[in-house]
């Protein structure tokens, strides 16, 4: 009985001591375990994930991100249109390229025309005798005829589109023609595809630029247009017509954008 340890001795209340501290790490190394899986972000075999809880399909939410779509098809819209914009300024300016060309080859054309050949003066053949010359009265000098307009634009057959006119701040034709000399006026007709006079003005400029009148082009078709030219010289009217020159007018609308929103994501 004498080598029995006692309840009551020191060793006892030491062992105890050591189980209790031992079950408390324990108990803490669990609970550090427990609250570092909840925060540590869950991964797949292929790519991490998120999770999605009520608050992410709150009406707010929903909102922002359809205006996070519109945003989105909006920029898409704008940009598609710029590029349709530049498309067509890119076809225009190839247009009076080829304008210009045919313009110079109408021009060569006209003045290969109008060019008349020099005469020679006759010889002058002196007088057998010597009489003096009669008084010869001199008439009014005839002035040469006008030389005819050259168009320039719109030049022949051109295709005007809905969306040419609206290339401009303000939708606007110009119509433009070459001075002529000795040119004082002109005089611009308008024609419309029945071949009726619809606008007829007089100016001393070599362009006109039609803005309020553009309704007169409202239907689609063939129009035409032409100038004469006019002056007084030496007390004499003189006018040259140019021959009229046609371009088409078309209305149709810019074929809508379609968007494709299917493989739109917004996150």
């Amino acid at each position: 009985m004498k080598n029995r340890v006692r309840l009551t001795s020191p060793f006892f209340h030491f062992l105890t001591a050591l189980v209790c501290l031992i079950g408390m790490a324990g108990s803490a190394y669990h609970l550090y375990l427990s609250e570092l899986e909840n925060i540590r972000p869950q991964k797949n075999t292929t790519e991490w994930t998120s999770h999605f809880i009520a608050s992410d399909y709150a009406p707010q939410n929903v909102s922002y991100s359809q205006s996070a779509e519109d945003l989105i098809t909006a920029s898409i819209s704008r940009k598609e249109k710029e590029a349709e914009l530049l498309k067509l300024k890119q076809e225009k300016a190839l247009a009076e390229e080829l304008a210009k060309k045919q313009l110079e080859e109408k021009r060569k054309a006209l003045a290969a025309k109008t060019k008349t050949p020099v005469k020679k003066p006759a010889p002058v053949v002196k007088p057998a005798e010597t009489k003096p010359v009669p008084e010869t009265i001199i008439p009014d000098l005839v002035p040469a005829p006008l030389q005819e307009p050259l168009l320039l634009s719109p030049t022949q057959s051109q295709y005007i589109s809905e969306a040419d006119l609206m290339l401009t701040e303000s939708p606007s034709l110009e119509f433009e023609w070459e001075s002529v000399p000795r040119a004082q006026k002109y005089y611009f007709e308008l024609f419309d595809k029945t071949n009726k006079l619809i606008l007829s003005k007089y100016t001393t400029k070599t362009q006109i630029v039609l803005d309020d009148e553009l309704i007169l082009l409202s239907d689609e078709g063939a129009f035409s247009w032409r100038i004469t030219a006019s002056a007084i010289i030496n007390n004499k009217s003189l006018s040259q017509t140019s021959e009229k020159q046609t371009f088409i007018i078309g209305l149709e609308p810019i074929a809508p954008i379609v968007i494709d929103k299917s493989n739109l994501f917004v996150e």
